[in-house]
């Protein structure tokens, strides 16, 4: 379902900008590799992205949800060195943690900057993987002149049930750098760093 509707909004880039690497995998992102179910939950219709792995030791009520088999990988085994990315966004309703676990050598070698979301309280088990991983976290704030970062502690503004977002980077001077001029910089070609 999502996967195919992800497949076609793919093949849309691909057209629009020849030469792209783009690829969807059918998988889910743990901290490890094994079989495993997705929660679809009541709300799915409405909100896509609702949908999240289903802890080995969790036996949910069939009644409230579908749950989807999958097979669970975890992104050192997905991103092998070729294709390792320097900047990663995760929004993965609450398997952060898991997935940076199945993570371990691309945050060692590769990964520079971690945008995440995090319901949770500073600081949480996502947090404290990163810190120990060498990061340094900023929570992100919207503001009229674009984004700024603020400390990982600072209360999140604005509504309860939206997660705040975070960065998690290796360059913390090089963030400071591109997010303290007002503006999205980061959208300017001129401004691209």
């Amino acid at each position: 379902m999502l996967h195919a509707h992800l497949q076609r909004n793919l093949a849309l880039w691909r057209a629009a900008l020849p030469g792209l690497h783009l690829e969807a995998r059918a998988v889910a992102v743990g901290d490890e590799n094994r079989p495993g179910h997705l929660r679809i939950p009541a709300a799915f219709q409405d909100n896509a992205g609702l949908a999240s792995l289903v802890a080995t030791d969790e036996h949910p009520p069939m009644s409230e949800q579908e749950l989807v088999a999958v097979d669970v990988r975890t992104l050192d085994t997905e991103l092998p060195p070729p294709l390792a990315p320097t900047v990663m966004k995760l929004d993965i309703e609450g398997g952060e943690s898991a997935a940076l676990r199945g993570a371990s050598r691309l945050l060692s070698t590769h990964v520079r900057d971690i945008v995440f979301e995090d319901h949770g309280a500073w600081p949480t088990s996502t947090m404290r993987l990163l810190l120990e991983s060498g990061y340094t976290l900023f929570r992100l704030q919207k503001t009229l002149g674009g984004p700024a970062l603020l400390p990982p502690e600072a209360p999140p503004e604005g509504d309860s049930w939206k997660a705040p977002s975070l960065l998690a980077t290796r360059e913390p001077d090089r963030a400071r750098a591109l997010l303290t001029p007002r503006g999205w910089h980061c959208l300017n070609r001129r401004g691209a760093r």
